[in-house]
């Protein structure tokens, strides 16, 4: 792990997600991690009769970890979408 953690006795992450993130979030990750965009979908490609979706996935030099940031879009109609319904 990033030697600003110390040992925190995990050998191995296959996947993280983050739900909501901002810019900020996003660039933290970035460089304490050294995360590269690895692939990204927005609204127009994820979507559902309630919501939209966008993601953003990045990986690590090796490609060993990914870690996802979740944008949920709600419809305009009031309908909540679903990792709003899910968080609240």
């Amino acid at each position: 792990m990033n030697r600003n953690f110390g040992d925190v006795g995990l050998t191995q992450i296959d996947h993280v997600a983050c739900a909501h993130p901002n810019d900020q979030i996003i660039d933290f990750y970035e460089k304490t991690f050294g995360l590269v965009n690895f692939w990204e979908a927005d609204s127009e490609q994820v979507f559902s009769e309630n919501a939209s979706l966008e993601a953003k996935v990045f990986t690590n030099q090796n490609k060993k970890v990914k870690m996802t940031f979740l944008n949920s879009k709600e419809k305009k109609d009031g309908k909540i979408s679903q990792i709003n319904e899910f968080l609240h």
